[in-house]
C-alpha cells in the first residue's frame, strides 16, 4: 500500500493536504506545525476514532476531543492511495454522533465502489490497531514498545512455529476449554452430573420421607375425625337447650310488642287528621314571627313621630324651591349690579366743569372780552346741566336699590345673598327632612299591610287545627295542644318500634324446629358458640390435613417409580466415572502442551532479537550488536564484547530510543505486510548527528521495499537525505 494524497479537516487541520509518494517521506516542519496532527488524522482514518477512550492520568485527552476541528466544522477527510494494483479513495465524515464513523470507498478515477470493511486498516494492513500502533506507527512520545494481546499472539506465533498462523496458545486454549466444559464451576459436564446424581438421590430419601409423612398424616386424621364427631354431638345437644331458651324469650318479646302496639293506636287516634310535627313546627314559627312584626311595627310608629315644621319664608320668595331662590336671588343681585351709581370722580368732574365755566365768563367780562366769555358761560351751563342729570340719575337709582334691598330686609348686596342662602338651606334641610319623614311614613304603612295579609294567611293555614280561632293568640293555644299531642304519639312510635325489632330479631333467629334425635343432658352443658368455634377449626385442620395429605400422594407420584430412579442414579455414577477419566487425560495433555509451548519460547523471540540486533548495530556502528525482548515486553541490550547485557535503565536517552526504534522496525518487518507503510513522529529526535545519520540510512534502505513517513522538528534528517540521494 502507498499513501498518495491526505486532506484533512481534524485538529488544527483546515481542509489541508499532504503529498506522499513511494519510499522515504520526509515533513519537516517546526513544532506546533501540525506534524503529530497528521500522525493521529492517519491512525483515525485507518481504523476510525474510539468514541469509548476517556481522559488518561496523565492528561492526555481523548482523540475525539484532543483533535476537535479548531474552525468548528465537524471531523471529515479523505485519503489517496494505491493498494492492490488500484488507486482508490478512502473518505470519512460522521456518522451520528460517531466522528469519522462514515465511511466511502471508491476507485479514484472511475468512482467505483470499493468494498473495504471498517476498519478499513485491517484489511488495508492486515493487522488489528493495537498492533500497528506498536510496530509500524512510531508516535511521538510512544516510541516505546508496551505489551497488547494482539501482538504477543503474533509474536508467540513467530516464536513458536516461525509462522504467526500457528499458534501454540489456540491449542492449549481448545484444551483449556474442553476441560471447563467437563468441570467449571456448576455449568461443567461433571458438576451438572454429580447434581443430577444427588437430585436423584434427593428424590429417593424424599420418596421414603413421603411415604412415611403419609402414614402419619392419616393416623392424624382418624383421631380428628372421631374428635369432629363428639363434637356434633355435643353441639346438637346444646343447640337443642338454646332452642327452648330462645322461644319463652320470644314469646315475652311477642307480648311486649302487643302492648305498645295498643298504646300506639291509641295515641294515633288523637292526632288523627292534624298535620305532622315539624308543620306544625312551622305554623308556631310563622305566628311568633308575625306577633314579634306587630310588636316592632307599633314600636316604630310611636318613634316616626309629627312631621317637621317649614322655615319662615320671606315674602320675595314665596312659592318658590329652592333652585328657584337661588334663580331669584342671583337675578336681584345683577340688577343691584346695573343700578350702581356712577363713581364720585366724574360728578366732580362736571361740577369743575361748571365752576371752570363761569369763572372764565366773569374773567371775560372783567376784561371786556365778550366773545370768549360767552364761551365759558355756555360751557358752565352744560357742566351745570350735566350735574343736574346726572344727580337725577343717582336718585332713581338709589331708590331702585332701596326698594330691592327693602324685599330682603337688607341693608346691602351682602346681606341680600347671606338672607337668600341661609332661606335656602332652611328649605333644603326642610325638604330633605320631610322627604325621609314621608318615606318611613310609606314603609310603616307598607308594613302594616304586609303584616294584615300576614295574619290573614296565618289563620287560613290553621284552620284546619283551630278553625274556631279569631286571633293570632287562640290560633297558637290550639297549635301547641296539637304540638303536644304529635309528641305523645311520636314517643308511642319510638316505644313500639325496638318491641317490634326486638320480637322478629328474636323470630329470625330462632331454627324452624327442633334438631331431631336423642341428646344426653350432660351433653348440653357449655356454650354452643364455643363448641362450634371450635368444630370450624377441628374442620379447617382436617381440610388441611386433607390437603397435605394430597399433596405429599400427588408429589410421591410425580417423584416417579422408585426402581426407576435407581436405576438413573447407577447410570449417572457410571457418566461420572467416564468424564473423571476424560478430565485426568485433558489435564496431562495441557500441562504436556504447556511444557512444550514454555521450552519454545525459552528461545527468547530468536527471530524479532536477531533481527533487532542488526537494526541496533548499523544504528550504533557496531557498539550495540544484540538486543533481547522478553516474554514480558522488557528489553536488554549488549555492547559487543561485553559478556553482560544492559537493561534498558542503564542506557541514555538517545540509546534507548534507537533500542525501541530496532525492535519496532523489526517487529514491522516481521508483522506488516512488505506494503504496509511505517511512520515515525520526530523518533530521532535525541539522536546525536553520527546515530542520526546511521538511523537514515536504516530508513533509506528498508524504503526500498515499502513507504516510510518521517515528521521531524528538524532540517538535518532532510539535508541528510538531499546528500544521499
Amino acid at each position: 500500500m502507498i499513501l498518495r494524497k491526505l486532506t484533512a479537516t481534524f485538529g488544527k487541520l483546515d481542509r489541508e493536504t499532504l503529498e506522499l509518494h513511494e519510499g522515504l517521506n520526509i515533513i519537516a516542519r517546526p513544532n506546533e506545525s501540525g506534524k503529530s496532527t497528521w500522525a493521529a488524522f492517519l491512525l483515525a482514518m485507518l481504523y476510525g476514532v474510539d468514541t469509548s477512550e476517556r481522559a488518561g492520568k496523565v492528561n492526555l485527552l481523548p482523540v475525539k476531543t484532543r483533535f476537535k476541528p479548531w474552525n468548528g466544522q465537524e471531523m471529515a477527510g479523505s485519503m489517496e492511495l494505491s493498494w492492490g494494483g488500484k488507486e482508490i479513495t478512502i473518505e470519512r465524515s460522521p456518522k451520528g454522533r460517531t466522528p469519522l464513523g462514515a465511511v466511502k470507498a471508491y476507485e479514484t478515477e472511475s468512482g467505483t465502489p470499493v468494498d473495504l470493511p471498517d476498519p478499513c486498516g485491517k484489511a488495508l494492513l492486515g493487522v488489528e490497531r493495537s498492533v500497528y500502533q506498536r510496530s509500524g506507527f512510531i508516535g511521538q512520545q510512544a516510541i516505546a514498545l508496551s505489551a497488547d494481546n494482539a501482538l504477543q499472539s503474533r509474536l508467540r506465533a513467530l516464536v513458536a512455529a516461525g509462522d504467526e498462523t500457528v499458534n501454540a496458545g489456540k491449542a492449549l486454549q481448545t484444551l483449556r476449554d474442553l476441560k471447563n466444559r467437563r468441570r467449571h464451576n456448576k455449568s461443567g459436564l461433571i458438576p451438572r452430573a454429580q447434581e443430577h446424581l444427588q437430585e436423584a438421590e434427593e428424590r429417593l430419601d424424599e420418596l421414603a420421607q413421603m411415604g412415611r409423612e403419609i402414614m402419619s398424616l392419616q393416623a392424624q386424621k382418624a383421631g380428628l375425625e372421631a374428635e369432629r364427631e363428639t363434637l356434633s354431638r355435643r353441639l346438637a345437644a346444646q343447640k337443642a337447650r338454646e332452642y327452648a331458651g330462645r322461644r319463652e324469650r320470644l314469646e315475652q318479646a311477642r307480648q311486649e310488642w302487643e302492648k305498645r302496639e295498643k298504646n300506639l293506636w291509641e295515641k294515633e287516634q288523637t292526632v288523627a287528621g292534624l298535620p305532622d310535627e315539624d308543620a306544625l313546627d312551622v305554623m308556631l314559627r310563622a305566628m311568633d314571627q308575625a306577633v314579634s312584626a306587630a310588636q316592632n311595627l307599633g314600636r316604630d310608629a310611636e318613634k316616626l313621630g309629627d312631621a317637621p315644621a317649614p322655615p319662615v319664608c320671606p315674602a320675595v320668595f314665596a312659592g318658590l324651591d329652592p333652585d328657584g331662590v337661588r334663580e331669584r336671588a342671583e337675578t336681584d343681585a345683577r340688577s343691584l349690579s346695573r343700578l350702581r351709581r356712577a363713581g364720585p370722580l366724574s360728578l366732580c368732574l362736571m361740577i369743575l366743569l361748571a365752576l371752570l365755566g363761569l369763572a372764565g365768563g366773569i374773567m371775560g367780562l372783567v376784561f371786556g372780552r365778550i366773545p370768549p366769555a360767552i364761551s365759558c358761560f355756555v360751557l358752565a351751563a352744560l357742566g351745570g346741566l350735566l350735574t343736574f342729570l346726572r344727580f337725577r340719575k343717582d336718585l332713581r337709582v338709589a331708590l331702585a336699590r332701596r326698594e330691592i334691598l327693602d324685599c330682603y330686609d337688607a341693608d346691602n348686596e351682602s346681606e341680600m345673598h347671606k338672607t337668600a342662602a341661609g332661606y335656602r338651606e332652611a328649605l333644603l334641610l326642610y325638604n330633605q327632612q320631610l322627604a325621609e319623614h314621608e318615606t318611613r311614613r310609606a314603609a310603616l304603612q307598607a308594613r302594616q299591610d304586609e303584616l294584615e295579609a300576614l295574619q290573614t294567611r296565618i289563620l287560613e293555614r290553621t284552620a284546619a287545627v283551630c278553625p274556631d280561632a279569631k286571633t293570632l293568640g287562640e290560633a297558637r293555644d290550639a297549635i301547641q295542644r296539637a304540638v303536644h299531642l304529635q309528641k305523645f304519639y311520636q314517643a308511642a312510635v319510638r316505644e313500639a318500634q325496638p318491641a317490634k325489632a326486638r320480637f322478629e330479631a328474636l323470630r329470625e333467629e330462632l331454627p324452624d324446629e327442633l334438631p331431631a334425635g336423642d341428646y344426653d343432658p350432660a351433653e348440653a352443658e357449655g356454650d354452643p358458640r364455643e363448641t362450634a368455634s371450635h368444630l370450624n377449626r377441628l374442620e379447617e385442620e382436617l381440610r388441611l390435613l386433607r390437603s397435605k395429605l394430597d399433596l405429599r400422594r400427588g408429589r410421591m407420584e410425580a417423584s416417579g417409580d422408585p426402581a426407576a430412579l435407581a436405576a438413573e442414579r447407577e447410570e449417572l455414577n457410571a457418566e461420572l466415572e467416564r468424564l473423571g477419566r476424560e478430565y485426568e487425560a485433558l489435564s496431562l495433555a495441557m500441562e504436556a502442551l504447556e511444557q512444550a509451548d514454555q521450552e519454545i519460547q525459552s528461545r527468547l523471540s530468536p527471530k524479532i532479537n536477531r533481527l533487532a540486533g542488526e537494526f541496533m548495530a548499523r544504528m550504533t556502528g557496531g557498539r550495540y550488536d544484540r538486543v533481547m525482548l522478553d516474554q514480558s515486553m522488557a528489553v536488554t541490550a549488549r555492547e559487543a564484547g561485553d559478556p553482560i547485557t544492559r537493561p534498558l535503565a542503564a542506557l541514555s536517552a538517545g540509546t534507548a530510543d534507537q533500542l525501541y526504534l530496532s525492535l519496532r522496525l523489526a517487529i514491522s518487518q516481521l508483522l506488516l505486510p512488505e506494503d504496509a507503510p511505517i511512520l515515525l513522529d520526530d523518533a530521532l529526535s535525541a539522536m546525536d548527528g553520527e546515530r542520526m545519520a546511521a538511523a537514515m540510512a536504516l530508513l533509506q534502505d528498508l524504503a526500498q521495499t515499502r513507504q516510510i513517513i518521517l515528521f521531524t522538528c528538524h532540517n538535518r534528517e532532510l539535508a541528510w537525505l538531499d546528500s544521499h540521494t
